[in-house]
């Protein structure tokens, strides 16, 4: 099952990726899901910055 896991590590990120995606157009509708997916890339560009720049740290 490890070795299923390693090889396989992408197109089962990919797929739980998807569902999520479902999920939320189900539930939360289209737009809604596409703010939701640009505000949680905005946040992920911030932290990716503030690490890079050792903001947090000082």
């Amino acid at each position: 099952m490890e070795d299923f896991i390693k090889k396989y590590r992408f197109p089962i990120l990919g797929a739980l990726i998807g569902l999520g995606l479902a999920i939320s157009f189900f539930s939360l509708g289209f737009f809604k899901t596409i703010i939701l997916i640009i505000l949680t890339l905005l946040g992920a560009c911030i932290g990716y910055y503030l690490q890079r720049n050792n903001f947090l740290k000082k």
